[in-house]
């Protein structure tokens, strides 16, 4: 068990081949009193495996660290090569864990499920990916809600998908400079094919890449010509939604604050594209 334990969650293995686990099934002909016995030990070893891992949750904790998207994303690629079959099950039973560590200690997070339109969904997959163990608060005002991110680094916000309209315009208040320290950090449901249906920010969070990264530009564009301006920067820019004068563009990759190429941009677009921000990245499983 423990060595399972050791290839799902070890840092060390972050980057290493995962070999897919065989499917396991107990032997035929075995008596109920012996596969009970064994599920026994089995619960007795994840306890203590649960109880050291919150010791060292704890410890780093106390140094400063807390939630990490970037290793979010990493372990859940990790569990879904190493048991296809039952990746979305692992996933959740790994959401789970993270999210009591989330919700412990003397400085817990809280998560904002906000959603004008259908807080219910909101609020079921923020509770799915932060667990049952987070501190949940719905909130039907984006504005209210990203004003509370913006002031508390641990107060996270899981939104709608960016839209045009409705409750998924909220996008556009990200240009101000009250939320000028608010990212999006995470893109939900975790793990799935399909466009995000929501996201998750944060304020004061550095970003982690892990490949397979998107990075979400947010651009005034009275001209209608940002994706020229973006290209000639050198960014192969996706248009993801358009409200009025502004637009948000999807870039492939991790762009960091102080990547040249964001001055480079600032220099060919500045006659046309009076604000240029970077607004977050995420990356899917």
């Amino acid at each position: 068990m423990a060595k399972c334990y050791i290839a799902f969650m070890s840092e060390a293995a972050a980057h290493q081949n995962v070999v897919p686990l065989p499917g396991l099934s107990p032997a035929p002909g075995r008596e109920p009193a012996d596969l009970r016995g064994e599920l026994a030990t089995l619960d007795h070893e994840l306890t203590g495996l649960l109880l050291r891992r919150m010791d060292l949750v704890a410890a780093l904790a106390d140094r400063g660290e807390g939630l990490r998207p970037g290793r979010d994303v990493a372990v859940a690629r990790r569990l879904r090569v190493a048991a296809p079959r039952h990746a979305a099950q692992l996933v959740d039973v790994w959401r789970a864990i993270e999210g009591a560590s989330l919700a412990a200690g003397t400085h817990p997070y809280t998560v904002i499920a906000c959603a004008p339109t259908d807080p219910l969904r909101m609020a079921d997959l923020a509770r799915r990916h932060f667990g049952p163990a987070i501190r949940l608060q719905p909130d039907p005002d984006p504005r209210v809600t990203l004003g509370r991110v913006a002031g508390d680094p641990r107060t996270l916000a899981v939104l709608p998908w960016p839209g045009p309209t409705g409750g998924g315009g909220w996008w556009t208040m990200l240009r101000e400079r009250a939320f000028a320290d608010v990212r999006v950090i995470a893109a939900l449901p975790l793990l799935a094919d399909t466009e995000p249906e929501a996201c998750v920010v944060a304020s004061g969070m550095p970003a982690e890449a892990v490949g397979g990264d998107h990075t979400l530009i947010l651009c005034d564009d009275d001209r209608a010509d940002a994706a020229q301006r973006l290209a000639e920067a050198g960014f192969a820019a996706e248009p993801v939604v358009r409200a009025r004068h502004q637009a948000l563009f999807r870039v492939e990759g991790h762009l960091a604050p102080e990547d040249p190429r964001l001055a480079a941009l600032s220099g060919v677009a500045r006659a046309s594209l009076d604000v240029v921000r970077l607004v977050g990245t995420y990356a899917r499983v």
